[in-house]
This record gives C-alpha cells, sequence and structure tokens, in this order.
C-alpha cells in the first residue's frame, strides 16, 4: 500500500510539474499565472506529501507535515485568486488579499506549535500494516476552525467561476465547467479524508487523492485549451473596439465597461469613475436613459448632446440578459458616436431642402415643412405673406448679379431676425419669398409684413464702393375662410402682391375680395 502512495505521490507531482511549467510559459494570458501559483501549491503538497510517507521519526514526519502545509493552506485561497484573475474581477483582488490573511495566520502558528500549541494538542505516530507509521495530529478548537474555513474556500472560487461561465457563450462553458468541476473535487476529498476516513484509521495524503482533479485540470488544459487565444481576443476586441460596451447588472448597476464606454461617460455625460454606481443615478439630465434599464426587450435610444458648442450625437443600444432559465439577471448596452453620420446627414438634408444662397428653405424644402404643419394643424389659423424685391432685375443689370446675391443675403439676414422659430420660410425662386406665420390673422402679420418692410427700407449695402438701398412688396392673405386651401389661400396672397407692386411699390397689401376683380 505504501509503494501504491509513493507511485502515485510521484506521479501526480511530475503532472503538477508538468501543468506549472505550461502555465508559466504561458504566464501572459490572464489566470495562467495565478494558476502556475496553484500548481506550485501543490508540487509541495505532494512533495511534502512523499517525504512524510518515507520519514520513520516522529520529528522527521512533524517537519514534512509542516511543510505540507504551506500548499495544504496555499491552494485554496490560490484557487479563489484564480478564480478571480480568470474571470477578469481585478477590483475583487483586495477580498483575495483580505481571505489570505488567516491562511497565513494558519501556516504561522503551526510552525510556532511547540511555543504555543494554539493549533494542535498533539502528535503521534500510529501502526497499521497496511499503511505502516502514519502520522496523527490532533487539532485545537483554533485550529479545527482554521482548518474548517481552508477547506470552505474553494466554494468560493466556484461560484465566481460559475457566475462567469453563465455570462460566457456556451462554446466557452465546457472548460470552465471542468474546472469547476476539479475545485469541488478537491472539497469532497478533503472532507472524505477528514470525515470519513481518519475515524476509520485510513490515513491516505489528500495529496494523493487530488490526482484526478490535477488529471482534469491537466485535460482541460490540453483537451479544451483553457489558456488558448479565444479569451485574450475577447478581451482584446472588448477593450479595441470602437464602440462602448456597459455591462450593468439587473439593478442597473455597471459592473463592467470597455476603455471606450468609459471614456464616453467621461466625456458626455461627465461621470468619473462609473463602476459599481446605478447608471440611472449619474444620468438626471438625461432622464429617457433610465427608461431603458430593466426592460425585457431590445431598444435603442438616440441622445443630441451639445457639447462645448458643438452638436454631438451617440446611440444607446440596449440588449436584456438572461438565465438559460430566462431570468433577467442584466443587460449589455452599446454606445455608438453617431455625430459624423448625423451631421452628413443634415448636410445632405440641408443641400436638398435648402436654397444654396440664402440658406432658406428651397421650394422643395418649404413644401415639406408646410406638409407637415398642415398636417399637424389642420385647423389652425395661419397667414401667408408673398414678398418681392422691388426692381431687382434693375439691379442686376446695374450693379451685376454678385450685387443681386448680396442683397438676397441681407433681406434674408433681416427675415431670420424677425420671424418666430415656428415660422415657414421659403425662397420660391428669384426674388421671391413666401413666409407662413402660423396663430396669426391678417392684422398682426401686417404689422409683421411692415417691420420687415421698414428694417429694409432703413437698411444699406455698400455694393462696388456704392451704397445701396432697396425696398420690397408684400401681400398678405389668411385662412379665416376654412374653407379655402392653401394653394388658394397662396394665390390671394400673390394677389395682394401683384396689386402692392401696381400700386407704388415699398408697401404691404392685405388680401380683400376686391382683388378677386
Amino acid at each position: 500500500m505504501q509503494f501504491i502512495q509513493s507511485f502515485t505521490l510521484v506521479a501526480s507531482f511530475i503532472i503538477f510539474m508538468y501543468i506549472a511549467s505550461y502555465s508559466f510559459r504561458h504566464r501572459k494570458v490572464p489566470g495562467a499565472f495565478a494558476f502556475f501559483i496553484l500548481i506550485i501549491c501543490a508540487v509541495i503538497w505532494s512533495l511534502g506529501s512523499f517525504f512524510e510517507l518515507h520519514t520513520a521519526t516522529l520529528q522527521g514526519k512533524i517537519f514534512w507535515r509542516n511543510l505540507e502545509q504551506i500548499g495544504v493552506f496555499g491552494l485554496p485561497i490560490s484557487t479563489v485568486y484564480f478564480a478571480v484573475v480568470y474571470t477578469r474581477h481585478t477590483r475583487s483582488i483586495k477580498y483575495v488579499i483580505a481571505a489570505a490573511m488567516p491562511q497565513v495566520l494558519s501556516v504561522l502558528l503551526i510552525f510556532t506549535n511547540d511555543l504555543h500549541h494554539l493549533m494542535r494538542v498533539s502528535c503521534a505516530l500510529e501502526h497499521s500494516a497496511e499503511f505502516g507509521e502514519s502520522l496523527v495530529v490532533h487539532s485545537t478548537t483554533l485550529g479545527s476552525i482554521l482548518v474548517s474555513y481552508n477547506f470552505a474556500l474553494p466554494l468560493a472560487a466556484v461560484l465566481i467561476l460559475f457566475n462567469y461561465a453563465c455570462k460566457l457563450a456556451p462554446g466557452f462553458r465546457k472548460q470552465v465547467y471542468i474546472l469547476i468541476s476539479s475545485f469541488l473535487f478537491t472539497f469532497a476529498v478533503a472532507w472524505i479524508k477528514t470525515a470519513l476516513l481518519e475515524p476509520l484509521n485510513i490515513f491516505v495524503h489528500i495529496s494523493v487523492l487530488y490526482t484526478p482533479a490535477a488529471l482534469a485540470v491537466f485535460f482541460s488544459i490540453f483537451k479544451h485549451r483553457t489558456f488558448n487565444l479565444s479569451p485574450v481576443a475577447r478581451d482584446k476586441i472588448f477593450d479595441v473596439i470602437n464602440q462602448g460596451i456597459l455591462v450593468l447588472d439587473e439593478h442597473g448597476t455597471i459592473i463592467d465597461g470597455n476603455t471606450y464606454a468609459l471614456a464616453a461617460l467621461a466625456d458626455y455625460f461627465r461621470i468619473q469613475n462609473p463602476l459599481d454606481s446605478k447608471l440611472g443615478d449619474l444620468n438626471a439630465q438625461y432622464p429617457q436613459v433610465n427608461q431603458l434599464i430593466g426592460r425585457t426587450e431590445e431598444d435603442q435610444l438616440e441622445l443630441h448632446i451639445i457639447k462645448e458648442n458643438e452638436d454631438a450625437y451617440i446611440t444607446l443600444s440596449y440588449y436584456p440578459l438572461y438565465h438559460h432559465k430566462r431570468k433577467y439577471i442584466g443587460s449589455v448596452m452599446i454606445i455608438n458616436n453617431v455625430t459624423v453620420q448625423k451631421l452628413f446627414e443634415r448636410k445632405l438634408k440641408d443641400k436638398a431642402e435648402k436654397d444654396y444662397l440664402t440658406r432658406m428653405l428651397n421650394k422643395f424644402g418649404f413644401q415639406k415643412a408646410l406638409q407637415h404643419y398642415l398636417t399637424e394643424n389642420n385647423r389652425r389659423k395661419y397667414s401667408v405673406l408673398m414678398i418681392d424685391i422691388d426692381n431687382f432685375k434693375l439691379i442686376n443689370d446695374t450693379f451685376g448679379h454678385a450685387a443681386g446675391d448680396a442683397i438676397l443675403r441681407h433681406f434674408t439676414d433681416i427675415v431670420n431676425g424677425i420671424i418666430r422659430s415656428e415660422d415657414i420660410a421659403g425662397r420660391l425662386g428669384g426674388d421671391e419669398f413666401v413666409i407662413v406665420v402660423p396663430n396669426i390673422y391678417q392684422e398682426t402679420a401686417f404689422q409683421i409684413a411692415e417691420r420687415i418692410r421698414i428694417t429694409v427700407e432703413d437698411g444699406t449695402i455698400d455694393l462696388n464702393r456704392q451704397t445701396v438701398r432697396y425696398t420690397i412688396s408684400t401681400g398678405i392673405a389668411d385662412n379665416s375662410a376654412a374653407t379655402r386651401s392653401f394653394d388658394e389661400i397662396l394665390e390671394n396672397a400673390d394677389k395682394a402682391l401683384y396689386r402692392a407692386k401696381s400700386n407704388s411699390r415699398n408697401c404691404t397689401v392685405v388680401y380683400t375680395e376686391a382683388d378677386e376683380a
């Protein structure tokens, strides 16, 4: 029986050394160096067990048993450390360090037990025909508590890995499940040895019982390539992709985010260090973002952000996450900067709907804006102003077309400075302009038209070192007769404009029934 134990200890030692060497060579891969530390603890454990097995004296066995404790108490906490690093929960390292303090204390108390007897009451040799001389240790209450704590640590690693596996793509889960199984096996054999075998005077080194777990990890590494490039590549994509990626739990707390997302939160929302904070608490100025959180269906939101007097546009694409039992467990939010696209679309829209010279709506843009207004406000009152620049052809012939263009831009600036944001103004062609003023009948529209006319009349333009003045004529009609269509109202305004130009020009005329004659 001693030969079998020796053989299995040597075999496990060789396997551990090979795995340790492999892990160290791949130490740049996330989790590999932590796994190397874990396996070194197993190497110390099996090496100490081998020499304890082949040492005859009580003091010799105690010495090697004490050395084993470095591996015994180091392996469980290394398992937790590996799980934290492998799953990229680097912010939890501080908790691992805190959890390691009882392990360090246990090892120190064991090596100094002869001074205080806080860990062990006594150590003795027991002889059996099958196992020969075996060291039996009787622990104190404190020792039993610390050993129990040590045995329970792998369960924390199992929970971390299981939570991680639930979030992985199916193709990556199997290797994590094998790691979980090996850690559970370690916990199980430790309990079997302590609770079942030792009361029956069956003394088997745990490092021997741990060999199947080592083989399972060995199988996972070479069959499922635990440290292959795929997780690294996924992490690299996560960091360098030109999109922001936020991971939120079921309560909307930001638990992870790539570099782009964290930079976007800082740049657009003035949010610094957002991790472990609720997204809803950080976006008071954009309450519509909160409406996405907790939704069980995919959704998208576009935000218009004014940053340093410049327009920025971002889209937030929301994707809920579910457990395999369709339980909502959180969400992923993709942040895209679509400013260039939106500005390009706006440029194309302006080019299609606005006059290139005056930047006022062209005929197509005016008709589109008017159609939208009439659809939304079918029965609301409005007035129409038809405006011509007086003697515009004569100005072009006298001063040239560049002068005519300058006058058109000058007139447009005056109109834009007087009309309201809800008014619809357009250049129909040449020197002909039209303005629709909602919620206003002819009397008030007349006052607006006169304000524009007087401002034009009082203004001057320098053309070719000459000061030039110009005037306008305006015709007004409204929809006080509800049966009239817009085309009829526009025609009536045009008739009033014709009367203004036929009179003396530089005047405003309101349509009357007399204009029908």
